[in-house]
């Protein structure tokens, strides 16, 4: 698989913000790349919907607690 290249030309009105997105696009890819590094792909695959509900109720309880 190849690079994906991401045009910056101001199609959307707006270079600047076409820029800081391809940025955090390229930041969360990173992420993404380092959390399959960790976990490994099947890690929330293997609970299901429920695996999903349980995770996403975690990450609540965890913004709950910094509020």
């Amino acid at each position: 698989m190849g690079c994906v290249q991401l045009e910056i030309n101001g199609t959307s009105g707006d270079k600047a913000l076409e820029a800081h997105m391809a940025t955090l696009l390229q930041e969360l890819f990173e992420i993404f790349k380092a959390k399959q590094a960790d976990y490994g792909p099947g890690n929330i695959a293997m609970g299901g919907e429920k695996g999903c509900l349980i995770r996403a109720n975690d990450k609540l309880q965890r913004l709950w607690q910094l509020v």
